[in-house]
Formats: structure tokens, sequence, C-alpha cells
């Protein structure tokens, strides 16, 4: 199975979507086999030790559940984390709604696949 990092762009804080509102998720992973590693991000506005690190880490998944405004990734955070792809890693990316999360890391296409500006 896969070792997952299942990450949110927010600093821990129990009234707002940190990770303890994931961890049904991270169970439901756990119980199909898989090594969750669940976490918040540390400080806002500056890198993150494992998100800013993630392309030299021993994870196969990133699970970014971007509950952010918009300030939830650093730009070399978002460059690592297209790094960890373009070698091969996998995940999800979920915003809880529009206008929310982190720029965008998975480029928008239109029903042909041709991107979306």
């Amino acid at each position: 199975m896969s070792k997952i990092l299942l990450q949110t762009t927010i600093e821990e804080h129990p009234d707002d979507w940190d990770i303890a509102r994931f961890s049904m998720l991270a169970d439901e992973l756990r119980r199909a086999g898989h090594d969750v590693v669940a976490r918040n991000r540390d400080k806002r506005g500056v890198d993150d030790p494992v998100l800013s690190r993630l392309d030299e880490l021993d994870y196969d998944q990133l699970w970014l559940m971007a509950v952010d405004v918009g300030d939830g990734l650093t730009d070399a955070e978002a460059d690592v984390i297209m790094r960890f792809r373009r070698n091969g890693g996998g995940g999800a990316d979920g915003a809880r709604s529009r206008g929310f999360g982190p720029k965008s890391l998975v480029p928008r296409r239109d029903r042909d696949g041709q991107p979306v500006p």
C-alpha cells in the first residue's frame, strides 16, 4: 500500500477545517492498509518543514486539503509539490469551496482536454 501525507493548508485551529476534521478520512485510508501521516501546516507564510521537502521524503501520495483563503502555500511549496508529481508522486487536492485554497496545482482543462487559462 501507499505512504500518504494527508495535510491541510492551515495551522491548527479547532473551529476551522484543520486536520481533526479529516480524521474519518485518515482512519478509512488506514483501514484500507495505507500508512497515513495526517497534519496541519506549521505556520502560515513560511515554508512548511514537510511540504517544502515533500519531494525528498518517503511519501507516495499527497492528499492536500486546501482549506485556506488563498495563502495556504508558499511559492516554494507549490514548486516542490509540482516536482513531486513530475517524479511520480500521486494524490488528491481538495478545496472546501470556490475561491478557497492555494494556487491551482492541477491545470484546468476543457471537455476536449485542452488547457484553460
